[in-house]
């Protein structure tokens, strides 16, 4: 598009509502565990979620298949997701987001995924509704935790694997 005075203005690749949590008092802290699902192996990935370490979250396996995912997980439920996307996913799939209520993951309420299924780079949020119901749970080993998880709903091709560098859970105060 051209703007006033001939300038080139820009406009996004995707159309991604971005979640609003402005005004509102929260705290911000490390993930109590990170996991990532490859075909139900497990990786604890908990220490490069919690660092600052560029592209070193699986956020996605290189050829995920219905089922993969990536997990996060906090001591205490909690209010959004903050991801450092440092590379954006290339390809055809869906996320379905979760959360466990004690028997089964089940849809992770009001969910607006500001990452677009791990396809946009940068800071970007997570947002949802506290399940009521939500409950502890182990997962890759580790145990005790409120988990969400981003969960592969349907794949047909990835061009370029998405990769994390860093998160945080948030809790309102």
């Amino acid at each position: 598009r051209t703007g006033p005075g001939g300038a080139v203005t820009s406009s996004p690749l995707l159309s991604v509502p971005e979640p609003q949590v402005s005004g509102q008092v929260a705290i911000g802290a490390p993930l109590g565990g990170a996991v990532a699902d490859d075909g139900g192996i497990l990786s604890n990935e908990t220490a490069e979620a919690n660092d600052d370490a560029p592209n070193d979250m699986t956020l996605l396996p290189a050829v995920p298949t219905v089922g993969d995912g990536y997990y996060f997980g906090h001591a205490s439920s909690w209010d959004w997701l903050e991801l450092r996307v440092g590379t954006a996913g290339i390809g055809t799939w869906d996320i379905a987001w979760e959360y466990w209520n004690g028997s089964s993951w089940v849809s992770l309420p009001d969910a607006v995924d500001g990452t677009a299924g791990f396809r946009v780079a940068g800071t970007r949020l997570v947002t949802f509704s506290r399940p009521g119901g939500w409950a502890q749970a182990t997962v890759g080993g580790i145990a005790g935790l409120y988990w969400i998880r981003a969960r592969v709903s349907a794949y047909t091709s990835v061009v370029n694997q998405p990769r994390g560098t860093r998160a945080f859970a948030w809790k309102r105060q």
